[in-house]
């Protein structure tokens, strides 16, 4: 399988430095769209962070709803 990608290749120079730049170009936009995509990671985890509080919280508002409502019922 390595063979296959080490063959020798001519091109004219002119080619050559176009393709380089086209190779550098898409570079630059791939690590700039694993920043972005790593960024959006980040985000995510907060999100999730967020919202497992969320439901903590819902968690517990719903206890003392439940409580409060057989205590009154007790009472009652």
């Amino acid at each position: 399988m390595a063979d296959e990608f080490e063959k020798t290749v001519f091109v004219k120079i002119d080619d050559y430095e176009q393709v380089l730049t086209r190779v550098n170009n898409l570079n630059q936009n791939l690590k700039s769209a694993k920043a972005i995509l790593d960024e959006i990671k980040k985000i995510k985890q907060s999100e999730s962070s967020e919202i497992e509080n969320w439901e903590k919280e819902l968690e517990a508002m719903l206890e003392k709803v439940d409580y409060i409502t057989k205590t009154m019922a007790r009472s009652g």
